[in-house]
């Protein structure tokens, strides 16, 4: 797992601003790489620049590669399917994320997954959140339909088979919103964006967020636009991997990544790999 906000990647991060402070050492830097991409480059990169001492360069760099490669096995995420977020967040008091990134829109994903929203919404899992769920079609039936209304729904599974397919059920339009919101997280803090045209539906219990525009679900401002607040809510469901860490990454008690498939899954066996160099692991 690439996030430096928790272990190994945090202590690994400390180990290399303490190697700055060597005296000719400018700076060390990791690239950890994207693994969706099936490039002959892709992978780790380790960078280390200093003050014409290239000695010092090669052996920092050489350092810093060889205790990442002894970390491969810790830097595997550990997934947990929606049953059992379920579980958890039932056994827990306080906030539970789980953390779809196989259909975060960060990387490529199409952000209209409907397999935790499914599985959700079959268990009417009372204090549950889905969002943000991209899906135009879907805001404009609810739109049509208006506050207070229930509507034949067909949610999400609209770009491919991947992700799930379309969530038909009987959906309650709670909320209607222009999508306007401003960062209030440290993460692009102040920042104006907008989800277009957004609705907060209700289906069996299950209410979930559908956005006009594709967004990852990074700051707690992109609910307050349907109204909803961290503290209410049980179990949130984030189209996102990381980038929810910052914001609303702190107010949770647990997070959980998700065991969910899409093209940005964190398990790379998934994939058929054909122009990564040999020797890349775990591929």
């Amino acid at each position: 797992m690439q996030c430096t906000l928790r272990e190994p990647m945090q202590s690994f991060m400390k180990y290399v601003h303490d190697q700055e402070e060597q005296s000719g050492l400018l700076t060390a830097s990791i690239a950890m790489g994207f693994p969706f991409a099936d490039i002959p480059d892709m992978g780790v990169s380790v960078l280390a620049t200093t003050d014409n001492d290239q000695v010092l360069a090669d052996r920092t760099a050489d350092d810093l590669a060889e205790r990442l490669w002894q970390m491969r096995d810790e830097l595997q995420p550990q997934l947990t399917t929606i049953e059992r977020a379920m579980q958890v967040s039932a056994a827990t008091d306080g906030l539970t994320v789980f953390a779809d990134g196989s259909d975060n829109p960060g990387g490529g994903a199409p952000c209209d997954g409907t397999v935790a929203l499914r599985a959700l919404v079959s268990a009417g899992f009372e204090g549950a959140v889905v969002g943000v769920l991209c899906d135009p079609g879907t805001v404009r039936a609810a739109v049509h339909a208006g506050a207070g209304s229930t509507f034949a729904a067909e949610i999400g599974g609209r770009t491919d088979d991947r992700h799930g397919s379309p969530l038909h059920a009987d959906a309650t339009v709670v909320r209607v919103s222009d999508g306007d919101y401003q960062h209030v997280g440290p993460m692009a803090h102040g920042l104006e964006d907008s989800l277009g045209p957004t609705v907060l539906l209700e289906v069996n219990r299950v209410l979930v967020v559908v956005s006009t525009n594709r967004r990852q679900l990074l700051d707690r401002s992109m609910l307050a636009t349907v109204g909803l607040h961290l503290d209410s809510i049980r179990l949130l469901v984030v189209k996102s991997a990381v980038h929810f860490r910052a914001d609303i990454g702190r107010e949770a008690a647990v997070i959980l990544d998700g065991d969910t498939p899409g093209i940005h899954r964190p398990d790379f066996s998934c994939f058929q790999y054909r122009k990564v160099r040999p020797g890349v692991y775990p591929i």
